[in-house]
């Protein structure tokens, strides 16, 4: 078994299972069948722009990653006493952020064209038509998005064992980034936490103290001590959706 210090980022699809669970093939049902295919291709695709987009911005920032079935995992490694790993970690959280907030619109209008497109068919099998009620609003006469997506990270010991050409991780860094990342179901104005330790190595990067205190007073919002199961009483740091885009125009400009 190995170690080292590093990034865990995960990625969680919201209300996607409600939509996987019904995507099952059914016997001499070809033309559901095919309607589902497409809904499965629409999603692999977003899967793979996911990844593509995140090794466009950040060639050499990941150590590894796994698809996790409705979403992502993601590992950085820092060398030690190479504290500018930490400031490429996160501008890869973000980066990863950015990318979501495009991608995830994309896949929820993909979706609804494919309902729209095949009415007929949707109309005629239950599974077809239950996907179709999810992505309806409250009028049930128009359409809206329904699949979202929250992001939690913290930093920590990684441990791993390799087989093969794969690697297993375990370790407290990857379940704190998970129990993070479900905060979103509890505080839903928010889908970006992480931990104070990230904020603590990001102090130590950013030697600006006008630009370190821009970042924490107008950007930065601490939940304070939030009861986590598992882990007790756990401060949580969030930045607003909105807000995302600027911390990392600034962060662009630290060396």
């Amino acid at each position: 078994m190995e170690s080292f210090f590093g990034f865990a980022v995960i990625v969680d699809l919201r209300n996607y299972s409600e939509i996987g669970r019904r995507l099952l093939m059914q016997k001499d049902k070809p033309f559901s069948n095919k309607v589902k295919w497409q809904i499965y291709t629409v999603i692999f695709d977003f899967l793979a722009a996911t990844m593509d987009s995140v090794h466009r911005h950040n060639p050499g920032v990941l150590f590894d990653y796994k698809h996790t079935g409705d979403g992502f995992l993601f590992i950085t490694r820092h060398q030690q006493d190479k504290i500018l790993d930490s400031l490429e970690s996160f501008r890869l959280l973000l980066d990863l952020y950015l990318s979501l907030a495009n991608l995830v619109p994309e896949l929820n209008l993909k979706i609804i064209d494919l309902l729209k497109t095949n009415l007929k068919i949707v109309g005629g099998n239950k599974h077809l038509r239950y996907i179709k009620s999810l992505f309806k609003d409250d009028t049930s006469k128009g359409w809206q998005p329904f699949i979202g997506f929250s992001v939690g990270a913290h930093c920590g010991t990684i441990f791993y064992r390799t087989y093969a050409t794969k690697k297993f991780f375990l370790g407290n860094t990857i379940n704190q980034a998970n129990r993070f990342q479900a905060l979103s179901s509890t505080f839903s104005d928010y889908n970006l936490f992480f931990s104070e330790e990230i904020v603590a190595l990001l102090k130590k990067v950013i030697t600006d103290p006008a630009q370190l205190k821009e970042l924490e007073n107008q950007y930065f919002k601490s939940l304070a001590r939030i009861e986590i199961k598992g882990l007790g009483p756990t401060a949580v740091q969030v930045i607003a959706k909105n807000h995302v885009l600027p911390v990392r125009d600034q962060l662009a400009r630290v060396k």
